[in-house]
């Protein structure tokens, strides 16, 4: 055993996991959004921007600070939303999408990881995780694909100790229950396996109440 260690020293045995001091769960909205990577799925126009400004403004609330993408957004229509929501400070950084790119397709990650190497944020939105990922390359299949490049985004949460939360789409309920709401979810299964929490917003069929699936 000894020689197996000293030729991968990240080998660990089960006792020497369980004496390992672990930190509590760093949780940035209670119950909801850990540090770590996330995903915020729904259909298109359920809401799930205003969902991203109401959870903003909570953390804000709280003592906390945002870095959020809004990808497709532009300054006349962020500006109206954070009225409406009474949102301000200078807690809260963004860029919007429709008044031009942050950086090139394919180089996001390496510019989310340079902003929080210079200002650290409690939490990064991600509005939307297509816009973030690398053009896919021709003949590679989506779980080959997404567990490919999510992962490195989980990693660069865990090493800057802040959530990342992107924003993604998902298939629009026909308002009968949904007894796995992960499904709806656009793409492999390689999204929700690479990510840390998932959750999902539906609207019912009359439009009159929302559910959030949290997983």
């Amino acid at each position: 055993l000894r020689l197996l260690k000293e030729k991968y020293p990240a080998l660990m045995t089960a006792d020497e996991l369980l004496a390992l001091h672990i930190p509590e769960t760093d949780w940035i909205v209670p119950d909801l959004i850990p540090a770590g990577l996330s995903l915020i799925g729904g259909a298109p126009k359920v809401g799930k921007s205003y969902f991203i400004l109401k959870l903003t403004k909570d953390i804000l609330n709280n003592g906390g600070n945002i870095f959020y993408l809004a990808g497709e957004d532009s300054d006349g229509l962020l500006q109206s939303r954070l009225k409406q929501l009474g949102l301000s400070g200078t807690d809260l950084v963004h860029h919007r999408g429709r008044e031009g790119p942050l950086v090139s397709p394919g180089h996001y990650l390496a510019a989310i990881d340079d902003i929080l190497s210079i200002h650290r944020f409690d939490v990064v939105f991600l509005d939307t995780m297509q816009m973030v990922l690398p053009p896919k390359s021709k003949g590679k299949d989506d779980y080959a694909y997404y567990y490919e490049h999510l992962p490195k985004w989980a990693a660069l949460a865990v090493k800057h100790k802040c959530a990342i939360v992107m924003v993604h789409h998902a298939k629009k309920a026909d308002g009968r229950p949904d007894p796995n709401p992960l499904e709806s979810i656009l793409g492999s299964t390689a999204i929700t396996g690479a990510c840390d929490t998932i959750m999902v917003l539906q609207k019912s069929d009359n439009g009159q109440a929302y559910t959030l699936h949290v997983t």
